[in-house]
């Protein structure tokens, strides 16, 4: 059907009789008992709510399993669930201590056996006895099966050349370790110290473990870096 423009006097005639149609079609719309008709919009509820950010979202992704270091980032002071100040009896709770069997040296917690497993470990003997230290992770050849990557995509495997670029600021410096010592670089801010090995030396005859080429392990402690404690 074929609709055109009526003239300006043709619509004078319409425009009553079509405002009496709308008035009971309104009419019957308000008095029926229909359930599917669709409620009329409020101010009260705007469509843009919908869209809000709700709370959780602008929480921290939290360490999808808390003893697997394959799901774990680091930055200064912290690796995965493992951040410097942390009190032991918390950490034990969540399954990633246990008590010292050796006792040595005032050492009251160590990794759990999980944790050692992969190349985890803490140290509590600076101070209190019950509050962390400092976090080691990874091993001085790099053979371990996680990164520990940093927000700057930092972690265990990237090369020197990438750290630098990363990390203007870094100091480098070597650092005593049971006999030997650790060699590489660290990042210090007020929320703690990241330390990135490249090397060292260990108590065979002075031997050098790590190229010097890539990071090979990370540790954590407080800033400024002071090492790692070890031994008595």
């Amino acid at each position: 059907m074929r609709i055109t423009s009526l003239p300006m006097s043709s619509r004078a005639r319409w425009a009553a009789p079509l405002a009496v149609i709308a008035l009971l079609a309104t009419t019957a719309a308000c008095g029926s008992d229909d359930t599917h008709a669709a409620p009329t919009p409020t101010a009260s509820t705007p469509a843009a709510s919908a869209s809000a950010p709700s709370s959780a979202s602008s929480s921290p992704d939290p360490v999808t399993n808390a003893d697997d270091p394959t799901t774990w980032s680091s930055g200064p002071g912290f690796i995965g669930p493992f951040h410097v100040g942390d009190n032991a009896t918390n950490l034990r709770g969540i399954g990633l201590l246990k008590p010292s069997q050796a006792q040595v040296c005032d050492l009251k917690w160590q990794s759990s056996d999980a944790l050692e497993k992969k190349y985890v470990s803490v140290e509590f003997r600076n101070g209190d006895p019950d509050a962390l230290d400092s976090v080691v992770a990874g091993n001085f050849h790099g053979a371990t099966p996680y990164t520990l990557r940093t927000a700057e995509g930092i972690g265990i495997g990237s090369t020197i050349e990438e750290l630098k670029a990363a990390y203007p600021d870094l100091r480098y410096g070597k650092w005593d370790n049971e006999g030997g010592y650790y060699i590489g670089w660290v990042r210090e801010t007020h929320q703690g110290s990241i330390f990135f090995n490249v090397g060292g030396t260990v108590d065979d005859g002075g031997a050098v473990s790590g190229d010097g080429s890539h990071v090979t392990l990370i540790a954590v402690s407080g800033s400024p870096f002071n090492g790692i404690l070890s031994g008595c």
